[in-house]
């Protein structure tokens, strides 16, 4: 049996009420993968990479697992699917948006699936709710807490907590 452990989730959505599909999402997360142990709160931060688009309501949220990062992978894509997420544009506006920050201290490099996610440093949308939940948490690639890769994170957008 695969041992349990952490697993770090970033929702993000900026249409159709993205505070309504956030805690939708969180329900669905909840229902088909496990219950929620912590949660960052909202934060809203302008759009990163293709900027021309409403803001984005981003959250970080902390479950337990033992299930594979594949088998997470695939249960994700289906609550997006189910969800309405269509992707049209990398980058894009989306309903949803669901990404496996962490999974314990696994790295995992495939084709379909990198592990830790590979733009955490880059994002102070993804730095700034991780520093809320586990700000000593290290990177297992840099070896770098979430506070001391906030605080090193160049990324201009501004990112505010709303709830």
């Amino acid at each position: 049996m695969a041992s349990r452990r952490s697993v770090y989730l970033l929702l993000g959505s900026n249409l159709q009420n993205p505070k309504k599909q956030l805690v939708r999402a969180k329900a669905m997360i909840e229902h088909m993968i496990a219950r929620i142990i912590k949660s960052s709160g909202v934060f809203k931060s302008e759009a990163w990479g293709l900027t021309d688009q409403p803001a984005f309501y981003n959250e970080v949220i902390k479950l337990h697992t033992t299930r594979s990062a594949d088998t997470l992978l695939r249960i994700i894509k289906s609550i997006e699917s189910t969800m309405g997420r269509v992707s049209l544009v990398k980058w894009g506006p989306r309903l949803i948006d669901i990404d496996i920050l962490f999974l314990g201290n696994e790295i995992i490099h495939s084709r379909k699936l990198i592990i830790p996610h590979p733009r955490i440093k880059e994002r102070r949308f993804t730095l700034l709710p991780m520093t809320v939940i586990s700000p000593g948490l290290k990177h297992p690639v840099y070896g770098k807490s979430m506070i001391k890769m906030l605080d090193e994170c160049s990324d201009p957008l501004k990112v505010t907590a709303i709830l």
